[in-house]
């Protein structure tokens, strides 16, 4: 389906312009309620995903498929190869929807607290997926069907406040902060038929982190031996490795032992701010406040001394350096485990875990600002990323480990009038 349509409507109503409010305007001086819904469509076809461009053609390589021979001919076998299909066609594609549904409300109180709230709720569907659930058997193979099956749900909500008011005689202060809380979850995805529960992502949030859950440290050989086999992790378990939880019992560590650690991942699952504007007479000062809170941030994967990586990063932190397992610190719940020179030697330890599960909450001291107003001229003094406050402590959480940091930076400024 090449064309569709996406109607919208939206509403809205002001109670206070009517004449039944004029007994309560002094102290509601502004009510306005308004929503909408409507639909939205996304031709997006995938293709970052793998999926084909042109979905409604069926494609096949004359020359991939299978190899065979015809018999042998002065000694030598003759082989050859036959097609094979490499798209399948995706029956009745058509557009992904979303039904995007808003209902809001602007509050004025005594013409000095200005309130907005809002509540949103968006049903993404019809997302086009491979078909993980459809087993191999069925004979496709690496020509995976894709059909426009997934769905997705997020809903929140927005608030906005403001307090304006003169203090005194040309003193003016104007308060200001602002929310948004979201939640999102898979409504349904095509996955394969699990045997265990804890697999499954269906009806978890999106931005959900997965990984083995740790139980600290191994303390010795005889800890290792007791323990159930993580062989298939991709090295040699060593004392001071990370030790996981066996899920399904059967006595391996194995990729169905990977649980949720964490329904919030480095996406907040709430922002907010807040500052205010001060005046008195020349004079001017300015000061905002941001964060995040909901967040998770996973630091898998660091792997100081693998030379023989070149994806892991050779140098050492300093939070390693201070706490990490050995035979002279050999502390089970040690900041790091036991440290090797190459990826095979450490391999269990890099895997996402709960072990390197942080919480990426931060409130940052944006920005500052004092001001001074002349006939002709102002001058300021302000700042830039002053300070953060986080249980996170290893780097800015805002940033992953090697992005380059954000500046702190002041100025000192004149803004001519003419």
């Amino acid at each position: 389906k090449r064309f569709e349509l996406f109607p919208a409507v939206s509403l809205g109503w002001v109670p206070s312009n009517e004449t039944f409010w004029a007994p309560i305007k002094k102290v509601i001086s502004h009510l306005k309620v308004r929503g909408s819904y409507g639909l939205v469509g996304s031709d997006e076809t995938g293709l970052a995903s793998g999926a084909a461009h042109f979905l409604y053609k069926n494609q096949v390589n004359m020359n991939t498929g299978s190899y065979f021979n015809t018999g042998v001919a002065e000694g030598s076998t003759i082989y050859f190869q036959g097609p094979a299909v490499t798209q399948y066609a995706t029956e009745n594609a058509c557009w992904e929807r979303s039904k995007k549904f808003d209902i809001g409300l602007d509050l004025h109180l005594f013409n000095e607290l200005f309130i907005t709230l809002d509540y949103f709720n968006e049903q993404r569907y019809n997302i086009l997926m491979a078909r993980s659930s459809w087993p191999s058997l069925l004979g496709y193979g690496s020509a995976v069907p894709w059909s426009n099956i997934g769905e997705v749900r997020n809903m929140g909500y927005e608030l906005s406040l403001s307090w304006k008011r003169e203090l005194i005689s040309g003193m003016y202060i104007d308060l200001r902060a602002n929310l948004t809380y979201t939640r999102n979850r898979y409504e349904y995805i095509d996955e394969p038929d699990y045997p265990y529960p804890w697999l499954r992502k269906t009806g978890n949030p999106i931005s959900a982190i997965y990984g083995y859950e740790a139980v600290g440290l191994f303390r010795d050989w005889e800890d290792i031996e007791t323990s159930p086999s993580q062989k298939n992790l991709g090295s040699e378990v060593m004392p001071g490795d990370i030790k996981y939880v066996d899920q399904n019992g059967d006595g391996m560590i194995t990729s169905d032992d990977i649980v949720m650690l964490s329904p919030y991942g480095n996406i907040p699952g709430i922002q907010y701010g807040f500052g205010l504007n001060w005046t008195y007479k020349n004079f001017d000062f300015g000061i905002f406040f941001t964060g995040s809170a909901n967040r998770t941030i996973m630091i898998s994967g660091i792997a100081p001394f693998c030379s023989d990586d070149g994806n892991q990063d050779r140098n050492l932190m300093k939070f390693i350096a201070d706490d990490y397992w050995s035979e002279s610190n050999p502390d089970p719940r040690a900041a790091y485990p036991r440290l090797g020179v190459s990826k095979p030697q450490v391999a269990n330890n890099l895997v996402a875990s709960s072990y390197w599960i942080r919480n990426g909450n931060f409130i940052r001291f944006k920005t500052l600002e004092f001001g001074y107003s002349f006939k002709i001229a102002r001058v300021y003094l302000s700042g830039d990323n002053i300070a953060v406050w986080s249980p996170f402590k290893l780097w800015d959480p805002e940033l992953t480990f090697d992005a380059y940091p954000l500046q702190r930076t002041f100025n000192l400024g004149v803004q001519f009038k003419f």
